[in-house]
């Protein structure tokens, strides 16, 4: 996992150089998230700190998201600068990678929902003469996938614990519904 890492790092620095075009940093966030997936840890649990330790692409991703959005001197989300060239687009990356990120078994990461959330729900569009309705979409659609898919992959195991019961006990479980 070293040299797999070092280059996960690599990728991370990437996103956060602004001295790269909006399409590589783009490609870079994607990247990570693509890399992190082939690093998944088995199942997707709550943020203990021995999960940060199965999740370091996510964190790596993390990492250089809040170094782009928020505020070193405050920690607060910095607006929205769209007159940046490409930066909407390297935003919107960011959060599309965010939702695509998942475990073996299929369910995305608690982190990813609670920062794209703390990315709605603090936008801020005052200063920026775009406007930032994609960018709003973006967020909407990437928190209903990330919602979506750990409803169904829970959905699913819980499917398959009822069908192990079945088998060891030889009956159907019924749902008092």
């Amino acid at each position: 996992l070293g040299a797999a890492l070092r280059a996960a790092c690599a990728i991370a620095a990437c996103i956060v150089d602004y001295s790269r075009p909006a399409a590589v940093r783009e490609g870079a966030v994607m990247a990570l998230a693509h890399w992190q997936n082939g690093h998944a840890p088995a199942k997707a649990a709550g943020s203990d700190t021995t999960e940060v330790e199965l999740w370091k692409g996510l964190s790596l991703l993390l990492s250089a998201l809040k170094t782009l959005f928020f505020s070193e001197e405050t920690g607060k989300l910095l607006p929205n600068d769209f007159d940046v060239s490409g930066e909407m687009v390297v935003k919107c990356a960011a959060v599309r990678g965010l939702a695509l990120i998942r475990a073996k078994n299929g369910v995305p990461p608690i982190q990813s929902l609670d920062f794209i959330l703390q990315l709605l729900h603090d936008n801020d569009n005052s200063i920026n003469r775009f406007d930032d309705s994609h960018y709003v979409g973006e967020l909407v659609v990437s928190a209903a996938i990330i919602v979506a898919n750990k409803v169904c992959s829970t959905r699913k195991q819980d499917r398959e614990d009822s069908l192990k019961t079945e088998s060891i006990y030889g009956y159907k479980e019924r749902n008092a519904a």
